[in-house]
């Protein structure tokens, strides 16, 4: 399923001209290119190539770093998040493993679409993320703002592991 934007797009795209429809295409190409390339991606290749043969306590300790880490921001920044662990008598700083999700209450698909609604995001973006969806087999696709970091980092995994 598209958001509103994504069709006006469509639509406007169908109606251009070929020469315009290839203009169009060519940045799209060329925003999608800085977007999972940009100017960190090198880094963020480096790291995960660095990565490659860290024995699993290393790889674990590393996951559950960052884990602790995301779930306390969220804890910290969003309200709906901090409301949420409140009301689900959980400390986002205990978290600080795998092991530990299990305390976390689940977030149903509708609750993450009436999370998002109360976003106030700039229109189209902004500079440090992007909108991204899912697939929708579901039922209905969901759409979420991710940051360009997480973007860089994820095609450096895949590079990593295709390489």
């Amino acid at each position: 399923m598209f958001g509103v934007e994504d069709l006006d797009r469509e639509a406007i795209y169908r109606r251009l001209p070929i020469a315009l429809q290839q203009v169009a295409c060519s940045i799209v190409g060329w925003r999608t290119e800085r977007t999972r390339y940009g100017q960190a991606f090198h880094q963020s290749f480096t790291d995960a190539v660095s990565r490659t043969y860290w024995s699993t306590d290393e790889v674990a300790a590393f996951r559950d770093g960052r884990l602790a880490s995301f779930v306390r921001g969220c804890g910290e920044t969003d309200g709906f998040y901090r409301e949420r662990f409140r009301a689900a008598g959980v400390d986002p700083s205990e978290i600080r493993s795998l092991n530990d999700l299990v305390s976390l209450p689940i977030l149903t698909k509708d609750e993450a679409q009436n999370w998002l609604a109360t976003i106030d995001l700039p229109r189209g973006g902004s500079r440090g993320t992007r909108m991204v969806h899912t697939s929708g087999t579901t039922g209905g696709a969901l759409r979420f703002p991710v940051t360009m970091a997480a973007i860089r980092e994820q095609w450096a995994l895949w590079w990593r592991y295709r390489s």
